[in-house]
């Protein structure tokens, strides 16, 4: 007989990894499966290695980093069985070797699946195996037992260890759950301090002993379970019963009626796998047709829906049934008809049904609610149908809004073009190809003295003589050749006798959709009025020397006036066309009276241009035409018309005028004055050539007062304008102002001189203008040396103190006060000296813009010299104000600075503040004094403010005397050096000395250091005085110890000295002149000292301590 082969069972859910894949990744996927095994596979997809539950129960329990890859936990070199293994051997081999898998490959050893103990099962089947063993025969008697208290941690390494591929969970004996490899592999992530009851996802199943086995696997196929847990009577456990129990319990003498059962499954199979080939063919037929039914379905562009009868909701729709109403599908599906009708009431909609499944369809309009609330008419179309037995309605829905909206437009559309018609003074009518009446309105029914409903049938010989009737038909038929409209003159008497007179026609042809010609619609005007009118006007164009002509382009017909013929010497009345005009025209002009006809028969624009026309004796005539065009339907010229004068006398003048006009614009133009006159009466502002360049306007382009003022800068415009008004006053109009050409600034002075009458009423004006815009930019330069500083371009002292002065003698009169705010940049200085003066003038400027930002407009800054900047305020209420100003512009200007070198560095400011009228009444003073609080805030702490007052005021006196005296104690060696002893306490040996410097002023005698040494450190004097201390103290103490006393000897270092001094060159210096032992120099400095420049404070201290000097803080 035939024996199955591995091929018939291989798993298809396999999944397969490299070995540099990570763990995580296999238990990623172990997880994502449900899978027990993972094969790792090389790059030809051979087996060399897999990875299975008991694997990953290791990797848990030893809490291995699963971030290492595969390589280093799978087991290597799996057993591989080929595909075409009898079932009945492979299963000996996986029994032999005590394998729960076997890895399967084809004939040349690449990966196909897995075979587990569970597809043998699942393969066999279990109908005989009742006739063999039962539960209790198969189970395993000593299974994994933990309490539910159990940490999972424990249990993961119990199961290792026990080598288990479960555990039981019980509670007084009692299981109550099951702990699989799988489970712990599922919650590894989150099984730390958690206890196994956490861990029990689901449900036991328990089975008593004496349960047939074929009983139990049915059981695991039933509920897709590998385990179930044996009890007993009492519920207490006895077992478990697991897949490879069941495998075990058939091996041996039932196995060969397994292989007789598979040989009969595999005949089985052939059969099922027959039909399923004969279903799946039905099926793909079936699906095939239901997917071009649905596509049909889909395409119809009305909404289609296939309604419940009894539910009245939607069962079936294509997409354009839920879109239309802005529904999704599913949300459409939910609704009845009474969510969206909004006409019909429920009662309605039924009685409408009956009507439908009674006569078997309806048709009718209503209203839809669309989601977003939107009403719109709706065309509904709705057929009852039968399906399965169950009655249906088909509808189909149309929106016909647009639809019921044009129908409503072109009603009222046609309501309005009939009033109208009514009422329109000219005579309308439309007539057939015929000449019959078609339609006429209520002026036309006058003519023929009909109503017409009398008139409509008729033509005209039913109405007037033939002679007139038959010219009426001619210009019908004229009109509908031509294609477009024709125009003609008629003299119409009035059928009741009421009215004769002029009438223009216009008689265009009527073509239907398909531009067919139809009928000829007429619409005649009177223009008897305008008849006298152009009578008279060919009088008073004889006297005004202008003709008018017409031009019938389809004709070549030019039509002129009496004036017109006389002017172009042509005879009264004689036809001639476009080649005999122009030959009128000089020789010179004559191609360019062509080239612009036929430019403004191209662009449709009127143009009037100045041509000579010949003559045979005297000067040429010359003549200013003007010209226009009308066109036809299709856009193209069909009459032209227009008008000309004889301007030969005023030519002659004008180039007399032109003549004194170039004289003049060349005399301005070297001046660069230009002149200007004002003719009220006339509405006349003539501009010389100059003014027009001044002003930056082409060169007699027409002007308007609006663009002199268009032209004027917006910070003078009010002053100009008062100007003027002025000047209309009486006043002379004098002024110098700013004007804005092309963007530029220019500078201009102006002088007018206006005429009145005896009422004071301007009559006219003379003016001119120059252009001083290089006075104005020297005089702007001379300016600015002399008011502000070149570096940040802020106003500096002396601008400062004009402008201090100024506001405090508008401020005595108005009793407000003013602020005058001192600021001081602290560190400056450091940065100037480490980055260079280049990045400190950078700095500076980069401050003036944080002032000029910060501050109010009318506020001045001022730049005082070095890194001091003033600020004056005025218009504030309480002196808190200024306080407030200075605490912004501190923060302000303590932000980060980003210097161009790419540097960025940090300052602080000082400010000091004074009151006018408070601390002082003059310029000088207040500045005084904010110099004195200024000083005050930085003695007291940097980065602060303190306003002005009369102690501090005292101090800066004695401050100044003290500075004063200071630089003359220096120059005449007024200070000495006096020292601390230092004693050993135990000997009571002096060890060493503090030197320590006085001043013996000749007046003062001794003054403290604490009253000069500020001083000194504030004015940089510090700096000298410390050196001589330092070279009198080397002195001194190499004479001692030429004597035998050998002290070590301290110096005070000022932290002026360690800023701004080469500190280390100066003690070489001391130290070498005067052959004081270097490790005998003890310098002291302060912590403040020390902070003031870090990082070159710790180098200086580095090379003095490498000199053998000693240091102190």
């Amino acid at each position: 007989m035939q024996f199955a082969t591995l091929r018939t069972i291989v798993s298809n859910i396999t999944v397969t990894l490299r070995e540099t894949h990570s763990i995580a990744k296999a238990l990623e996927e172990m997880s994502k499966h449900s899978i027990s095994s993972i094969v790792i596979v090389d790059e030809k997809n051979r087996p060399i290695g897999i990875f299975t539950e008991h694997d990953a129960l290791r990797i848990v329990s030893e809490m291995i980093d699963q971030e290492i890859p595969l390589s280093k936990v799978m087991t290597r070199n799996p057993f591989c069985v080929e595909q075409s293994q009898h079932l009945h051997d492979a299963y000996m081999m996986m029994e032999e070797k005590a394998y729960r898998h076997l890895v399967i490959v084809d004939e040349v050893g690449e990966f196909v699946g897995i075979v587990s103990e569970g597809d043998f099962l699942r393969h066999m089947g279990f109908d005989a195996l009742n006739r063999f063993k039962t539960v209790a025969e198969a189970m395993s008697n000593a299974p994994l037992v933990i309490q539910s208290d159990v940490l999972m941690i424990t249990v993961a390494k119990l199961m290792k260890e026990h080598k288990c591929d479960y555990a039981i969970v019980i509670e007084n004996m009692c299981p109550i759950g099951l702990i699989t490899e799988r489970d712990i592999i599922y919650s590894h992530e989150d099984m730390q301090g958690k206890a196994a009851e956490k861990l029990l996802n689901h449900a036991i199943k328990t089975i008593k002993q004496n349960l047939l086995l074929h009983e139990a696997a049915e059981l695991m196929k039933e509920h897709s379970v590998h385990q179930l847990v044996v009890v007993d009577d009492n519920e207490h456990l006895s077992g478990v019963l697991n897949r490879h129990d069941i495998l075990k319990a058939v091996h041996g003498s039932y196995f060969e009626f397994l292989v007789q059962l598979i040989n009969q499954k595999n005949d089985t199979i052939a059969q099922l796998q027959e039909r399923k080939k004969e279903l799946r063919a039905k099926k793909d037929l079936l699906e095939e047709s239901t997917i071009k039914y649905r596509k049909l379905f889909e395409a119809i562009p009305d909404g289609t829906v296939l309604l419940d009868v009894q539910t009245l909701r939607a069962v079936e729709f294509n997409s354009a049934a839920h879109e239309y109403l802005g529904y999704s599908a599913e949300e459409f599906s939910k609704l009845s008809i009474s969510d969206y009708e909004i006409i019909e009431s429920p009662e309605e909609t039924q009685r409408r049904i009956g009507v439908i499944k009674s006569q078997g369809y309806d048709i009718f309009e209503t209203k839809h609610r669309t989601k977003e609330g939107k009403i719109i008419d709706v065309w509904v179309n709705a057929v009852a149908v039968e399906i399965s037995g169950q009655n249906y309605i088909i509808a189909v829905y149309r929106d016909i809004t647009v639809q019921k909206e044009t129908q409503e437009n072109f009603a009222q559309q046609s309501s309005f073009l009939q009033s109208l018609l009514k009422n329109i003074p000219d005579l309308v009518w439309l007539k057939d190809l015929d000449g019959v009446y078609l339609a006429c309105n209520e002026m036309f029914e006058r003519l023929y003295n009909a109503k017409e409903s009398e008139i409509i049938g008729k033509d005209d010989f039913d109405f007037v003589d033939t002679e007139l009737a038959t010219f009426f038909r001619e210009h019908d038929k004229a009109a509908v050749a031509a294609g477009g409209s024709r125009t003609n003159e008629e003299f119409l008497v009035f059928g009741d006798g009421s009215y004769q007179g002029f009438f223009e026609t216009v008689k265009t042809p009527m073509k239907d959709i398909h531009g067919n010609v139809i009928g000829v619609l007429g619409i005649a005007r009177d223009i008897s009025e305008r008849k006298a009118k152009d009578d008279e006007s060919a009088n008073v164009q004889a006297l005004a020397h202008v003709g008018t002509w017409s031009w019938d382009i389809l004709k070549d017909e030019f039509i002129g006036s009496s004036e017109g013929y006389r002017i172009f010497g042509i005879p009264q009345g004689e036809k001639v066309g476009l080649k005999d005009v122009l030959k009128r025209f000089s020789s010179q002009d004559r191609a360019r009276v062509q080239e612009q006809l036929l430019n403004t028969s191209r662009t449709k624009q009127q143009v009037g241009s100045l041509y000579r026309l010949n003559v045979q004796d005297g000067d040429d005539i010359w003549i200013k035409t003007h010209t226009e065009f009308q066109y036809n339907e299709k856009h193209q010229p069909i009459k032209a018309a227009g008008i000309f004068q004889d301007v030969s006398e005023q030519i002659r003048h004008e180039k007399e005028l032109q003549k004194k006009d170039e004289d003049l614009s060349a005399a301005q133009a070297i001046a660069h004055i230009g002149s200007w006159r004002l003719k009220i009466k006339d509405n006349i502002l003539e501009w010389s050539d100059e003014t027009y360049r001044i002003f930056g306007i082409e060169i007699r382009a027409p002007l308007t007062y609006e663009m002199f003022l268009e032209r004027i800068h917006p910070e003078d415009a009010e002053k100009v304008a008062l100007a003027w008004q002025r000047a209309l006053e009486g006043e002379k109009y004098d002024i110098e102002h700013r004007i804005i050409v092309d963007g530029t600034t220019k500078w201009v002075h102006e002088q007018a001189k206006l005429n009145s009458d005896k009422a004071g009423n301007i009559l006219d004006g003379i003016g001119m203008v120059q252009e001083i815009t290089q006075r104005k930019l020297y005089e702007q330069k001379l300016e600015t040396l002399a008011n502000y500083d070149p570096l940040t371009g802020l106003a500096n002292r002396g601008l400062l103190v004009s402008y201090l002065q100024k506001i405090i003698e508008g401020a005595k009169r108005n009793k407000s006060q003013i602020a005058l705010l001192m600021f001081d940049l602290d560190r400056f200085k450091d940065i100037n000296d480490s980055y260079g003066h280049n990045a400190g003038d950078e700095l500076l400027q980069q401050v003036a813009k944080r002032f000029s930002s910060r501050l109010r407009e009318g506020d001045l800054i001022s730049r005082l010299g070095g890194d001091e900047f003033a600020v004056v305020m005025n218009n504030f209420t309480h002196p808190e104000d200024a306080g407030r100003l200075a605490e912004e512009m501190i923060e302000t200007l303590s932000m980060n600075y980003q210097l161009s070198a790419g540097v960025s560095v940090h300052i602080g400011a000082s400010v000091g503040i004074v009151i006018f009228p408070d601390h002082a009444s003059d310029a000088q003073t207040l500045l005084q004094y904010a110099d004195a609080a200024l000083y005050k805030s930085k003695s007291e702490g940097r980065a602060t403010y303190r306003y002005y007052s009369d102690e501090l005021t005292q101090s800066a006196r004695k401050r100044i005397e003290c500075e004063t005296n200071l630089r003359l104690a220096i120059t005449n060696k007024e200070f000495e050096v006096y020292y601390q002893p230092q004693v050993h306490i135990a000997s009571g040996r002096i060890i060493g000395a503090e030197a320590l410097i006085r001043w013996n002023n000749p007046k003062r005698g001794l003054v403290s250091p604490a009253e000069f040494i500020p001083v000194a450190e504030d004015t940089g004097l510090i700096g000298e005085i410390g050196e001589w201390v330092l070279n009198e103290t080397c002195r001194q103490g190499k004479i001692w110890l030429n004597q035998g006393h050998r002290l070590t000897l301290a110096v005070n270092l000022s932290a002026h000295q360690i800023r701004y001094q080469d500190v280390v060159s100066i003690v070489e210096k001391a130290i070498k002149q005067s052959g004081f032992e270097a490790n005998r120099l003890e310098l002291e400095l302060t912590e403040s000292a020390l902070m003031q420049r870090e990082e070159e404070t710790v180098e200086i201290l580095h090379s003095l301590r490498a000199k053998g000097i000693r240091l102190a803080i």
